[in-house]
């Protein structure tokens, strides 16, 4: 009887044990969602480089992709939401803005980004419906945009600057568009989590590995960790988003607005950025490391002047202000929907949203040689070398309107006055010091008029 027992409990523990043991093989994709918080906090910035050559090309990767999110053309200063400089808090739903100072520099539009010099080369630019086409102010501010991470995974996430920077977009137009907020897109997955820091990673690059997971920018765009994205692919990506959830999406726009490497014009790029920025556009700015230099004897000529000015200076180190908030202009992102959320998961728009790819000269861009990259320093020149001409201000000897600086010193050789010039007119601030270093007065000038 006793023996009878025992056997009865041997039995019952073998089969306690074999039930315990895992069934089949295991598959990593099975795994539970990721939970993702704030990155480890840290103040260092963190960019990641694709490998091989960045550019111009619809066809190159971009260096780094970010939001232009406002921007201030008294002071010559944008504000950026970037994906790679809030490792200490990770997502954020409304962006704090710091400006960065802009310059113009062998033709190009440049900025100071994490202390190293940048080059505009071009943006990815979605337009909403109702849109309105408007006269850039001199000051416009999209507040509420979202400020996400490329970092929220580490470390799988390399070289998500653009995934992330159009998820901070759709996220912005969600407020107007109701349909293309995650909690809409999301629902019908089998691991739909209505967290919002979870769906911000759902959109962004996917929820679990292995990444970028299907219906994510990431996949959407092509973007691998050691490549990143292509600003043709970013359109892509952008497009197939929208014709998928926008309620309309034949109303919606994809454009792409490109800079030229061998004949750049940076003002007129900053003119159609500023005016895409207030007229509610999202616009995915992209730039390249450095400040090319292009094949121009001219430039090359403006260059040799600038490096015997013994008071040539770097870009400007980017400032550190914050914007204040309660008193400016708001961007709009579009009008609001009028439906009701019960109708948000109808049946799409048959039609689609058309990409706008500029014109180039295929045969020039394929013998086009690269352009060497450098730190060039601005155009910096004595201010009693300029002369003024029917309002406008020419170095002397040359007959194109000047664009740099033009300082005057003490008989010390300490700045006295350095006064930034646009297209042959003071325009940006001009600063007055006293001899011991000190700040005397700034100026802020307009297309050579006082502001304030």
């Amino acid at each position: 009887m006793k023996m009878c027992f025992l056997f009865r409990i041997f039995v019952l523990v073998a089969f306690l044990f074999l039930y315990s043991l895992p069934i089949g093989c295991s598959d990593d994709t099975t795994q539970e969602p990721v939970e993702n918080g704030p990155p480890e906090a840290t103040e260092n910035h963190r960019y990641d480089l694709p490998k091989g050559e960045t550019g111009f090309s619809n066809e190159l990767p971009m260096g780094h992709c970010m939001v232009f999110a406002g921007y201030d053309s008294d002071l010559m200063e944008l504000y950026l939401c970037d994906p790679a400089d809030n490792l200490q808090t990770g997502h954020s739903l409304k962006a704090t803005f710091k400006p960065h100072r802009v310059e113009f520099i062998n033709g190009f539009c440049t900025t100071v980004i994490a202390g190293e010099p940048a080059t505009l080369t071009g943006a990815v630019v979605i337009k909403p419906p109702n849109r309105k086409n408007i006269d850039s102010p001199s000051r416009w501010t999209q507040y509420g945009m979202p400020d996400l991470s490329q970092h929220a995974i580490q470390p799988d996430w390399q070289c998500y600057c653009a995934p992330t920077s159009a998820s901070n977009v759709i996220t912005y137009f969600s407020d107007s568009y109701p349909e293309l907020s995650t909690k809409i897109v999301f629902v019908d997955d089998p691991d739909f989590n209505t967290r919002e820091q979870w769906l911000n990673n759902r959109l962004i690059g996917g929820n679990k590995a292995p990444f970028p997971r299907p219906g994510s920018f990431a996949h959407r765009m092509f973007t691998t960790m050691d490549g990143g994205t292509t600003y043709e692919n970013i359109a892509t990506g952008l497009k197939s988003f929208i014709d998928e959830n926008a309620r309309n999406p034949g109303e919606w726009e994809i454009d792409l607005v490109m800079e030229s490497e061998q004949a750049p014009d940076g003002v007129a790029l900053w003119n159609k950025l500023t005016e895409h920025c207030a007229s509610g556009d999202g616009v995915l700015l992209c730039v390249i490391w450095g400040v090319p230099v292009p094949p121009s004897s001219e430039v090359s000529q403006s260059n040799e002047d600038s490096a015997k000015d013994d008071g040539s200076e770097g870009l400007s180190e980017s400032l550190t202000s914050t914007n204040q908030d309660s008193d400016d202009e708001k961007g709009e992102g579009g009008g609001a929907s009028s439906s009701e959320d019960s109708e948000q998961t109808s049946v799409r728009s048959s039609r689609s949203v058309e990409i706008a790819f500029p014109e180039t000269d295929q045969e020039e861009s394929e013998i086009a040689t690269k352009a060497k990259i450098k730190d060039e320093p601005a155009v910096i020149v004595d201010d009693f070398n300029l002369i003024e001409k029917k309002g406008i201000w020419f170095l002397k000897g040359k007959d194109k309107p000047f664009t740099g600086k033009a300082i005057r010193l003490y008989p010390s050789g300490k700045t006295l006055m350095e006064i930034p010039y646009l297209n042959g007119k003071k325009h940006g601030t001009q600063i007055i010091w006293e001899e011991n270093g000190a700040i005397m007065r700034k100026v802020q000038w307009r297309d050579d008029q006082r502001v304030r």
